[in-house]
């Protein structure tokens, strides 16, 4: 697999920018009869000067960062410009820093572009960007909520592997992201499936909590977290964002592409899934599409579909 890769950086000063990708033809003149310098990849984290000139091939695209909070993804802009003139007509932080949350969920793989899905499944599912525990703890059995899952039920069905070694089953239910903390919640079952209504006075809406399935005679070394978002968080989380998106690009598979990278990282995997398949759909000789959807389907365990796609 490849990768388009993108990197966060400081600017140099308040008239410089910071290459965080390019893609497609880009030159680059720090004055007008300065010598053309044709950017690449290789040229991330270089200090671009908002009153220098840039050249934009077709279809080429080019994401700048201001600053912690300001992105600017700039493309379809064929010809000659002073930098300065394009930074109006950028698309908006939100839809840059979709693109950025994409590729800052890939951090963990990039250095493993060899590793099948298979392996990049088992290492993220195992310790991920942040860690979920450490390399001597076992695969997590656990299935769904997936880790960092946003929920729109109050009654769940948690599910996880069968572990051929193991009689019966410990599930837990946590408040903190300890594994020696005093659950909320703790049951034993031969099955590998439970229905729990969350509708309890221990369990409010909007908050994070965290589960485990083992084998019972284990102890967790792992915890998946997740929400129960209301209705009210729920809808200020997907549609006014999405809305926003859509009325940024008339491109609509990239549209897809951002709702689908902003839908993931706020849990919501169904939609997330959904935006993913549109984008393939809508430009399947995408590469970055393409590729987006089988990492997905193997961050979340979907190894089997990942290796069809």
């Amino acid at each position: 697999m490849s990768y388009w890769l993108v990197l966060m950086a400081q600017v140099a000063s308040a008239q410089s920018l910071t290459l965080e990708n390019v893609a497609g033809d880009v030159r680059y003149q720090i004055t007008k009869q300065a010598p053309v310098q044709r950017l690449s990849v290789a040229h991330r984290r270089q200090s671009i000067d908002v009153n220098g000139w840039i050249t934009l091939g077709r279809q080429a695209e080019v994401l700048l960062r201001k600053d912690a909070q300001t992105v600017y993804f700039i493309r379809n802009r064929a010809g000659k410009y002073q930098l300065k003139t394009l930074l109006d007509s950028a698309l908006p932080p939100d839809f840059a820093d979709a693109l950025n949350l994409f590729f800052e969920t890939l951090w963990f793989d990039l250095t493993h572009a060899h590793d099948t899905p298979e392996k990049y499944s088992v290492r993220f599912r195992r310790t991920g960007i942040s860690s979920r525990g450490s390399e001597d703890c076992p695969q997590p059995l656990m299935i769904s909520p997936d880790f960092k899952a946003g929920m729109r039920d109050t009654i769940i069905t948690f599910r996880w592997k069968k572990d051929p070694a193991a009689r019966a089953y410990k599930v837990a239910i946590f408040s903190e992201n300890k594994f020696d903390a005093h659950p909320l919640y703790q049951t034993e079952t031969t099955d590998t499936t439970l229905a729990f209504d969350l509708r309890r006075p221990l369990f409010k809406k909007n908050r994070v909590y965290y589960w485990a399935a083992i084998p019972a005679q284990n102890s967790p070394c792992t915890l998946f977290d997740f929400r129960i978002y209301d209705q009210a968080t729920l809808e200020a989380i997907r549609p006014a964002e999405s809305a926003n998106l859509k009325a940024t690009s008339a491109d609509r598979a990239l549209t897809a592409f951002m709702i689908a990278s902003n839908s993931e990282a706020k849990g919501l995997y169904a939609e997330a899934q959904k935006a993913y398949e549109q984008a393939v759909r809508l430009s399947p000789s995408n590469p970055m599409y393409r590729e987006g959807l089988i990492l997905y389907l193997a961050r979340r365990g979907q190894v089997e579909e990942a290796n069809r796609r």
